[in-house]
Order: C-alpha cells, then structure tokens, then sequence
C-alpha cells in the first residue's frame, strides 16, 4: 500500500487533456461563466483591456467581478504597458488581488486567464472566439510563463 500511494496519488492530481471551442460573443462569455464553477483560488490574468472591451460589456464584466468575488476567486492581472490607471479598476475587488502593467513591448490582443488546471484564451473582437485548455501539464507551463512576466 505504501509503494502503491504515491502513484494513487499522482493520478487523482492529473486530468485526461480536453479542449473546449466557443464561437461569437456569447460562446466567449460562456467561457468566462466556466470559472465560476471553481472557488477559492487565485487566477492568473492577461487581459488586454481595449480589445476585451470591445468583446465584453461593462454590465457582463462587473458581473463576472462580483461572481467572481463571492466565489473568493482572486486575481493576479498583467495588463498592456499603456492601460490607464482608470481601466485597471476592474479585478480590484478582493483584497487578494494583485496588478501589474508590462513592460513597453508589442501586447498581445488576446487574453488568457489560468485557473486551477485549465487556460482559457480569449481572442479580439476581430476574431471573436475562445478556447479552454484543460491539462496539468499545459497550465503548468502557461504559469511558469505568466510568473516569469510578473517579476
């Protein structure tokens, strides 16, 4: 039993690999309501906020914040290097959360959000689609990323 609990182990903290396609406006925000099936945990945000503007109403958004924060979801956001101040306001409602611009670079337009196994991407309105990855592996390695860019 000893020998056999560490392989038990390992295999209850894996997740057979999915992905999940959503199309227009409302498939994208379907993938933002898939996160309120989890709580108390921090996400990992790049949200690129004039094109997730575009895509997403201020009404859905502060929606999501407040969900969200009953969920006690936090957030640790990266954002575009020129994002006002004034645009950062949301994901500032837990005490938890956390923000921080990049550096001056070429920004991405998509945004993506890592949350306990699973990295939702979610393009520009040029495009308007989203997808989420569930693997162990692959939100590990999107993770690394992000903290590489948060330091």
């Amino acid at each position: 039993l000893e020998e056999a609990l560490p392989s038990l182990r390992d295999s209850l903290e894996t997740v057979d690999p999915k992905t999940r396609f959503f199309e227009g406006e409302a498939g994208v925000k379907q993938l933002l309501k898939d996160i309120m099936w989890h709580s108390d945990s921090t996400m990992q945000v790049y949200w690129p906020n004039v094109q997730m503007s575009e895509l997403f109403d201020r009404k859905f958004l502060e929606w999501f914040d407040t969900r969200r924060a009953k969920r006690n979801l936090c957030i640790q956001s990266l954002w575009p290097h020129n994002t006002h101040a004034s645009d950062m306001d949301l994901f500032k409602t837990l005490p938890g959360d956390t923000q921080k611009k990049l550096p001056k670079c070429t920004a991405p337009l998509m945004a993506y959000i890592i949350y306990d196994k699973k990295v939702a991407f979610i393009s520009s309105p040029a495009e308007t689609f989203g997808h989420i990855v569930e693997s162990t592996e692959f939100s590990n390695l999107q993770r690394m990323g992000f903290e590489m860019l948060w330091r």
